[in-house]
């Protein structure tokens, strides 16, 4: 059994639902704030898939990334693009 507080899944899927809301959703922010926030939650979907793949597993951190439509190039290169 999944231990939720451990997971590295359960905030994972958490910023892969909100991103969702925000894409197919009518929202009350408008299209810069929208595209802030969007940015802000891929930004941390990258940073977390390459957290998973160093400090867990390459094999959960692939299945993870199966969900995200990214590649590991994407997102190595999205990650360099907001940290550097």
């Amino acid at each position: 059994m999944n231990d939720n507080r451990t997971s590295p899944y359960v905030p994972f899927k958490h910023k892969l639902r909100a991103i969702e809301f925000l894409k197919y959703t009518p929202c009350s922010l408008n299209k810069e704030q929208q595209n802030k926030v969007l940015q802000s939650a891929e930004k941390e979907i990258c940073k977390a898939l390459l957290c998973i793949a160093k400090h867990s597993s390459l094999t959960e951190a692939g299945r993870q990334k199966k969900h995200t439509n990214y590649s590991w190039f994407q997102t190595s290169k999205n990650y360099k693009q907001w940290y550097y």
